[in-house]
């Protein structure tokens, strides 16, 4: 593993290249108050080396991402390029970052989504650590990290791939959501009934937001406006009341981490220095289906005998 740091603690441009060093990358930049200009790392996408870069910025400073640009290469997960505006705690832009790294999707919730917890609903923006929300299986449990992501209008429009998904009012079935749900496109959703019994030998499977689009009330939005994307984490994968619907926390698996900045993945692995293992194996709330193909017949079952994705009643609020 080759690593490399960053100490952009003072004015100016900060550069990295960190391709073709035969082995896998890992590049951690810490950022200080100080800090006023630009930073960029830089990579390939075709010389079989994974790159991992960290962030590490002051409190209450922020990012804005605002380009997303997948490149063409051989790697797994690919490589992309990520372009983002740096905020000071006072809101004023100080600095930009260009970095390569090999990442995968958002998943998480979007600004205002109401979060059942032992206050009641919640809106997720201001859910803090330790709050404690309701699961399903669990009772309560108190929130061990809570993040988020800003996705410009300008990079909504040009990558619409980070367009966000809409579930109305009661699409799921049973009048679930209690209102309109929107959540990032690999958010996964609880869906229940007796037809995943019958494919997957289990009631209840959880299924991307994505693989819904096209059903009554499922919906791509076509969005405009910056989205802001919150990422809530729990001691374990659990399964919580959003809106009135059930759907995932934060999954640490390895894929969904890489979903995240990096920064924000530095914090939870210092919170959960086991995921760290090369052995550690993540256990979801639920199966989840592997296989595509599958996922798309559950749902064109649903569909052709009219069963709600949700299907059973008394298990609402289970």
């Amino acid at each position: 593993m080759a690593e490399y740091i960053i100490n952009a603690d003072g004015e100016g441009s900060f550069y990295e290249y960190v391709g073709n060093t035969g082995e896998d990358d890992t590049v951690t930049v810490n950022i200080t108050t100080g800090f006023r200009g630009s930073i960029m790392v830089v990579s390939s996408a075709t010389d079989g080396e994974i790159d991992n870069v960290t962030l590490n910025i002051p409190d209450g400073w922020r990012l804005e991402v605002t380009e997303s640009a997948p490149q063409e290469g051989t790697e797994t997960p690919g490589y992309t390029s990520y372009s983002y505006i740096l905020f000071n705690q006072n809101n004023d832009q100080v600095g930009t970052l260009s970095i390569g790294a090999n990442e995968g999707n958002l998943a998480c919730f979007t600004r205002g989504t109401m979060i059942q917890s032992n206050r009641g609903p919640v809106a997720i923006e201001d859910l803090a650590q330790g709050d404690l929300v309701i699961t399903r299986d669990n009772g309560f449990k108190p929130v061990s990290w809570i993040g988020s992501t800003i996705v410009s209008g300008d990079m909504l429009a040009r990558k619409p791939k980070l367009q966000p998904i809409r579930i109305c009012a009661g699409a799921l079935g049973h009048g679930l959501p209690s209102r309109d749900l929107i959540v990032s496109r690999q958010h996964r959703i609880l869906i229940r009934s007796e037809i995943a019994l019958r494919m997957f030998d289990t009631r209840e499977v959880l299924v991307p937001a994505i693989k819904l689009v096209g059903q009554p009330g499922i919906s791509v939005m076509d969005a405009c406006d910056p989205v802001e994307y919150f990422h809530i984490l729990l001691d374990c994968h659990e399964i919580v009341l959003s809106n009135g619907g059930w759907t995932e926390t934060l999954f640490t698996g390895p894929e969904a981490l890489k979903s995240i900045p990096p920064e924000a993945r530095l914090e939870i692995e210092t919170l959960f220095p086991q995921i760290c293992a090369p052995d550690f194996v993540p256990v979801a709330a639920r199966l989840i289906p592997q296989k595509g193909r599958m996922v798309k017949d559950l749902i064109a079952a649903h569909a052709a005998t009219g069963t709600s994705l949700f299907a059973d009643a008394a298990s609402v609020a289970a």
